[in-house]
């Protein structure tokens, strides 16, 4: 199944990883990862609840994927253990 990157790093959020190491992973603003995890009413963003298990499962599989090529690339310092 094909997944968003919205959608890998709300998967992110959900396994405890914070705003500031999502936006090195996506490359993104941390404000922007923000307004991605954080969906609101009448927002072009799909919140997390809203998608199916398949997709929540695809998520999280490819979150765990970028989260491991970000500590390989250095972008992100394997201080913590996440995933």
């Amino acid at each position: 199944m094909k997944v968003g990157v919205v959608a890998i790093q709300q998967a992110l959020r959900e396994m405890g990883a914070s705003y500031r190491q999502i936006a090195a992973v996506a490359q993104i603003n941390p404000r922007t990862a923000w307004a991605h995890v954080n969906a609101v009413r009448g927002s072009k963003v799909r919140a997390w609840d809203a998608r199916s298990d398949d997709e929540q499962g695809a998520a999280r599989e490819a979150a765990a994927s970028e989260w491991a090529h970000a500590v390989r690339e250095g972008w992100l310092r394997p201080v913590k253990e996440v995933i």
